[in-house]
C-alpha cells in the first residue's frame, strides 16, 4: 500500500557539498521526510502503526554521520510536492534537505545525518553506487505516547491512557524506516510507512569531477 496520494506523483540548486572526489559521478541528493496526521484521526479508521522497539544493537550510527544543509529552491520538484502535502492538511513536513556528493562504493561512502529535534526525528542516510545507485536509510521517529499529567480518558496512538502507559513502562512510540535498496536517478523514490514517509531524488550534476 502506498501512503502518499497518487495525485502528487504527477508533480530541481543551492546545496551543501559532501566529500566530492575526483573522477566520480557527482549527484545532487534531496530528501523530504513527512508525517501522516490522518493516523491521529480516530474516524479515519486507519489502525496500522508498525510500531517497533528500539534495538540497542542496531540504532542509527548518528555519531559518525555528517550534518547537511542548503537552501531548497522554489523550482525543486520535491518542494512542490512538499507544498501540496502541507496544503492538504493531512501531512506535516519533518525534514527537507539537499546536498551534493559523489557516488562511490558503499565501503567508502559517508553517512549523512537526517534529524529534526523538534519532531524527534533522527537517523542516517547512505547514498552509494555499486552496479547501480542505492540509498540505505535508518530513520527513527520518536513520539511521546501522552502528555505527562494527562488524567482524562484520552488515549494515545497505542490505545492506552497516560496512566496505563506509565504503569506499563511505555513512554514513547518508535516508528522506524530501515531499508537499503536500489534507486533511479531523476526519479522520485518513495519509502513508505503508515506514520511517516520519505521521498528521495538524486540528479547527476555532471559526468565526473576532473
Amino acid at each position: 500500500m502506498k501512503y502518499l496520494p497518487l495525485l502528487l506523483v504527477s508533480l530541481f540548486f543551492s546545496s551543501s557539498v559532501i566529500a566530492v572526489t575526483k573522477k566520480t559521478p557527482i549527484y545532487e541528493v534531496e530528501i523530504l521526510v513527512f508525517k501522516n496526521m490522518q493516523i491521529e484521526d480516530q474516524s479515519s479508521g486507519r489502525t496500522e502503526l508498525w510500531l517497533k522497539d528500539i534495538d540497542p544493537n542496531n540504532q542509527p550510527d548518528v555519531a559518525n554521520a555528517s550534518p547537511v544543509g542548503g537552501g531548497i529552491p522554489a523550482e525543486s520538484k520535491i518542494k512542490k510536492i512538499s507544498d501540496k502535502l502541507v496544503a492538504s492538511g493531512n501531512y506535516t513536513i519533518i525534514s527537507h534537505k539537499r546536498w551534493i556528493q559523489d557516488a562511490i562504493p558503499k565501503t567508502e561512502a559517508k553517512l549523512i545525518r537526517i534529524a529534526n529535534g523538534g519532531e524527534n526525528l533522527d537517523g542516517t542516510l547512505l547514498f552509494y553506487k555499486g552496479r547501480f545507485l542505492h540509498v540505505g536509510m535508518n530513520l527513527v521517529l520518536t513520539e511521546q505516547l501522552m502528555p505527562v499529567g494527562n488524567t482524562g480518558d484520552n488515549r494515545g496512538l497505542n490505545g492506552n491512557t497516560a496512566s496505563e502507559n506509565t504503569a506499563s513502562g511505555n513512554i514513547a512510540n518508535y516508528f522506524i524506516i530501515k531499508e537499503d535498496r536500489r534507486i533511479r536517478s531523476a526519479t522520485l523514490n518513495y519509502f513508505d510507512h503508515p506514520r511517516f514517509g520519505v521521498i528521495v531524488q538524486v540528479n547527476q550534476v555532471n559526468t565526473s569531477k576532473q
